[in-house]
């Protein structure tokens, strides 16, 4: 098949020929830009080279309509197809009402299904040519024989195509009326009024009527019966001719002529249908239609519209740019898309928020112009797509797309973490382990001493902050203990001095001492979290109150905890003791409406950057996890105040600040291996261990040592192993020594690491796990606990 495609835009050009290269290698495509291009080709000697020419509805000087006329006009040989993308039943009826073979929709994957359209377009084009070429056949009831014989031998020489089948008698005719079968191959009926015993208006009658037969029917009269002619005619007659001279030239015009209106009353009927079609299927499609005249008026509009817009069915004039245009924005009517589609014609599109059964529904509009004789536009199409769905799906991958940029955030804050937290403990186990050593050789009572503690408490805090850090950026497990809040408020209370303006007053006020059982890094989190967002509503001035009191459960408003889940009932014995926290601030305040949701995921009303809608969403799912609870008061202009509420508890506070020796450490003359990378840290454990009596063999690099090991497996009755080592790693040494020697027990440091875990399998061949940096006392006491309880385990 060879095409001619006239299309302007050269992208659609190029992806067509792309498309039917790949799908339809036996269709071969010339293409021109414009209908004058087009038009000079089919004016020119090839202009029936082309089995079908594809043209783009709308051309920069012209439009496919223009090309469709001038094929029909010439006659052609050629089937044409018009691509269009307004894929309504106005645009088709059109295309199709000029003779068009098809039209295709530019919709998403229409290439798809290209090459079929066109073989079945040329299929339909070659038909037609063939039924306007086709024979004629005619059954003619006529009683005259010379009649029968003048007529037969005129078709013969003048019409070929139009074959007679005569019957002579009524009778043969109605037996071949009467055989549907037979009656069927005709095209045409001729019948002569003047039959013998006979009324051919009977006849008419009878076929029309009762044997409802819709087949042309011709009356032939004789000079002066042209009375009888006229009633033919009301009785359902197409046609009538009177024997006159010269009336056999007339016939073969009258019986084509009866053939082809018959057809084309078909075809209109079939039309018709496919419109009734096409208003069914405008009127039930999931969008609304309407069309609009220059006067801006809604002239009609499909079942969809009017069900979103009921204001159509009771305004006389419908003023799209009132009721489509959003009227919040008074300058949006006079460039609604239909006015500016009348102004350009051109397709213009939009997107209006709007109310629908008092609910805020999101519309996209697409209005295209329609037009007329020439290039004058006399209505405009306009599609209203409800995409309150979509629209709610885009703003919700919005938010989950800021959700995992901030995720992406944390997690590369917490490798960061993770990264400095090995490297540091590294650094504070040597730090802490020396100072232990040195703390058992100094002059008791000394200078030196006092001042080696120091250090030794300073590096125990080091390593708590490390801890914090991890914890923070959740590489590191929350370990509630015992901790005194006051304390916390204080460090935190300092840290905030250096970073608040000085134009914001900090006050604070801590009357209890008491403990709670909490993480202290998420109980900081807590502090921070609720007083930046203070110091950010007060911007930049105004006063950040903290206080810390003891309070008792009964003396604790019924109003606050009514709706607290999990607080202990007045059916208990005894009140408990909480730790109240309160945090005010003299801001602007929280607004009434925004209080509802300050503790939902997501929820902030910060400017961007300022803020994601975690914090206080985190802030409550700690304290409720610690069995408290969290109530917030506020009025715009008075501030805000949170007030927080702990479950105070009876255990005492562990720390190892200043407890850096006891009298009798554990100790042996059991036989040590110890290996790590940084070899102060190696030199460090050995000392340590040798002091305890064991004997100690060192190494710095993991391979030596299994090289070691593998030699004299049973020379080692211990191994203290790094976790992150060149060459191999601590958990990899642990299953390589486990091949040579199965009963050999292992213990894992790591400063940091996320190959490991207390819940890891990597730890089925390793007896204790240590974070340093750890203190001499808990190395000493985890190595006699594993030695004493080799051979223990099964």
């Amino acid at each position: 098949m060879k095409i001619l495609y006239v299309e302007d835009n050269p992208m659609d050009i190029d992806l067509t020929r792309r498309s039917l290269k790949r799908t339809a290698p036996h269709i071969d495509m010339d293409a021109v830009s414009c209908q004058k291009e087009a038009l000079t080709i089919l004016k020119g000697p090839d202009f029936n080279i082309y089995d079908l020419i594809l043209t783009d509805m709308r051309l920069p000087d012209g439009d496919g309509i223009a090309i469709l006329s001038f094929v029909r006009s010439r006659s052609i040989p050629s089937a044409v197809v018009i691509l269009t993308s307004q894929g309504n039943e106005e645009t088709a009826v059109a295309v199709l009402k000029s003779g068009a073979d098809d039209y295709i929709i530019k919709k998403p994957g229409y290439l798809d299904h290209l090459p079929v359209a066109l073989e079945n377009a040329l299929t339909t084009h070659k038909a037609g040519t063939l039924r306007r070429n086709r024979l004629i056949q005619v059954l003619y009831l006529e009683h005259n024989s010379a009649d029968i014989d003048f007529t037969r031998r005129h078709m013969g020489q003048h019409a070929p195509h139009i074959t007679l089948h005569t019957t002579e008698t009524v009778k043969d005719f109605f037996s071949l009326c009467n055989a549907p079968e037979q009656l069927n191959q005709f095209n045409v009926m001729l019948i002569d009024y003047r039959l013998p015993g006979a009324n051919a208006l009977e006849i008419l009658k009878y076929l029309r009527l009762e044997k409802k037969c819709d087949t042309p029917m011709i009356l032939v009269t004789g000079k002066g019966d042209e009375e009888i002619a006229i009633k033919a005619l009301k009785i359902g007659a197409f046609d009538y001719i009177t024997k006159n001279s010269g009336y056999l030239h007339k016939l073969p015009f009258i019986i084509e002529n009866a053939v082809y209106s018959h057809e084309q009353s078909r075809e209109h009927q079939a039309l018709r249908e496919s419109e009734a079609r096409y208003k069914t299927l405008v009127d039930n499609i999931g969008i609304g239609i309407c069309m609009i005249n220059r006067s801006m008026e809604i002239v009609s509009a499909n079942r969809q519209l009017k069900a979103w817009f009921p204001q159509i069915n009771h305004q006389i004039k419908n003023q799209c740019s009132t009721m489509f245009c959003n009227p919040s924005e008074p300058n949006l009517p006079q460039d609604c898309p239909a006015r500016r589609a009348f102004r350009d014609g051109k397709i213009h599109k939009t997107t209006i928020e709007t109310l629908v059964d008092r609910k805020k529904r999101v519309f996209h509009m697409v209005a295209t112009p329609i037009h007329g004789d020439g290039d004058e536009i006399h209505q405009v199409i306009e599609m209203i797509d409800d995409i309150t769905e979509r629209h709610n799906h885009q703003e919700q991958r919005l938010i989950l797309e800021t959700q995992l940029l901030q995720a992406q955030k944390h997690e590369a804050l917490g490798n960061l973490a993770g990264g400095i937290a090995h490297d540091f403990n590294n650094l504070l186990a040597t730090i802490l382990g020396y100072s232990e050593l040195a703390l058992e050789d100094v002059e008791k009572g000394s200078l030196l001493e006092q001042e080696i503690k120091e250090i030794y408490t300073a590096g125990l805090r080091a390593r708590d902050l490390t801890r914090q850090i991890l914890t923070f950026a959740k590489k590191s497990a929350s370990r509630p203990a015992p901790v005194q809040l006051s304390h916390v408020v204080t460090e935190t209370l300092g840290f905030l001095k250096s970073t608040v303006p000085s134009s914001i007053t900090l006050c604070h006020t801590i009357t209890s001492d008491a403990m709670i059982m909490a993480d202290t890094t998420q109980i900081h989190q807590i502090i921070m979290n609720l007083c930046t967002n203070a110091v950010q509503a007060m911007e930049e001035e105004g006063t950040l109150d903290i206080s810390l009191s003891d309070i008792l459960l009964d003396k604790i408003p019924p109003d606050v905890l009514k709706h607290q889940p999990g607080i202990p009932t007045a059916e208990h014995d005894t009140p408990r003791r909480y730790l109240k926290l309160t945090i005010r601030d003299s801001g602007d305040g929280i607004p009434e409406k925004n209080l509802p949701f300050i503790f939902e995921p997501y929820f902030t009303t910060k400017m961007s950057g300022r803020g994601t809608g975690l914090g206080l969403a985190v802030v409550q799912g700690i304290v409720h996890g610690y069995g408290g609870w969290i109530t917030v008061e506020s009025r715009r202009g008075e501030g805000t105040c949170f007030n927080i509420f702990l479950p105070t508890t009876s255990a005492s506070m562990i720390s190892d600040h200043g407890n850096v020796k006891e009298k009798e450490l554990p100790s042996g003359n059991e036989r040590i291996l110890v290996v790590d990378d940084e070899a102060p840290i190696t030199e460090m454990i050995a000392t340590s261990l040798t002091k305890a009596s064991y004997r100690v063999f060192p190494f710095s690099d993991s391979l030596t040592a299994l090289e070691y090991i593998k030699s004299r497996p049973r020379n080692i009755d211990l191994v203290i192993t790094d976790m992150t080592m060149p060459g191999l790693t601590g958990d990899k040494l642990a299953e390589r020594i486990h091949q040579y020697a199965p009963d050999l027990p292992i213990i894992i440091a790591t400063g940091f690491s996320t190959r490991i875990s207390r819940d890891n399998d990597r730890l089925c061949h390793v007896a204790a796990l240590l974070d340093k940096p750890v203190s001499r006392q808990k190395l000493l006491k985890t190595v006699r606990r594993v030695l004493d309880n080799v051979g223990k385990i099964s």
